[in-house]
């Protein structure tokens, strides 16, 4: 396994054969800094490690991974650090390569600053016509292949809405472009199966440990029918809908849920 820390004054060399290049052959998480600390660091590591082993990696080092994070967070008081992982080069076609060298990109990022307010705020969200594709093979793990996410983007951006709902191929709700989705009905949670579609993520996992979540399938009726909604990512935490198409949702009992739960 090579590891490559890149830095804002220098390019890192891909060779041209580097799987990730080639064909998305690779994974990557994104972790939150603070005070020189990555956090969630645990719920990071056990991704690249789930990613790794349902991807057929080999030679993936999470130890020597885990301490170049640590490494490379410890001089910021706020950032982002992000983590990609390729197969390396190699390999006829699609085919595997026989001796697989990975190759890990670690870089640390500027943290966005709409994430700053994002919570007290809250989000709204529209429905996207771009729907995610069903590939139980692939579903959760958050792969170098994230052409769906590029699109339903660009389809935010030519419709002038701030964040997106996407639904996949059967119109079962799954996660916004950028977090997963979580519903709260009668006092209870409850967020999408991500078993056929979207990316089971971090944050998710970290509130798994923390409240009973329900995971079922949900369909778009069901959200507008819900008491709140909230979408999270490993950046933002937790951050409450304040609106879903026509259905608005109160932003001060969202708050106060989250208050009481100290999240």
């Amino acid at each position: 396994m090579d590891i490559t820390i890149i830095t804002n004054s220098e390019t890192p060399t891909i060779t041209s054969n580097d799987r990730a290049l080639q064909y998305g052959d690779g994974f990557f998480t994104t972790i939150k800094v603070e005070n020189g600390k990555p956090c969630l660091l645990d719920e990071h590591l056990a991704r690249l490690r789930q990613c790794s082993e349902r991807l057929f990696f080999d030679n993936l080092n999470l130890t020597e991974i885990e301490s170049n994070i640590i490494k490379v967070a410890k001089s910021h008081s706020l950032a982002v650090v992000k983590v990609v992982v390729s197969r390396g080069a190699g390999g006829r076609g699609y085919q595997l390569p026989e001796q697989q060298t990975p190759h890990v990109y670690i870089s640390c990022l500027a943290f966005p600053e709409p994430y700053l307010t994002i919570k007290a705020d809250g989000i709204a969200l529209d429905t996207l016509e771009t729907p995610l594709a069903i590939n139980p093979l692939v579903a959760g793990l958050k792969t170098l292949n994230r052409l769906e996410q590029v699109l339903a983007k660009h389809e935010l951006k030519q419709k002038g809405f701030s964040e997106g709902l996407l639904l996949n191929c059967n119109g079962e709700v799954i996660e916004t472009t950028v977090a997963n989705l979580l519903l709260l009905k009668d006092g209870k949670l409850y967020s999408p199966h991500l078993d056929k579609s979207g990316i089971f993520g971090v944050y998710l996992a970290h509130l798994q440990k923390k409240l009973a979540i329900t995971f079922k399938t949900i369909s778009l009726e069901e959200c507008y029918s819900a008491d709140s909604l909230f979408c999270c990512n490993s950046l933002m935490g937790i951050v409450p809908i304040t609106r879903l198409d026509e259905k608005r949702f109160p932003l001060d009992a969202a708050l106060d849920f989250l208050a009481e739960r100290s999240l």
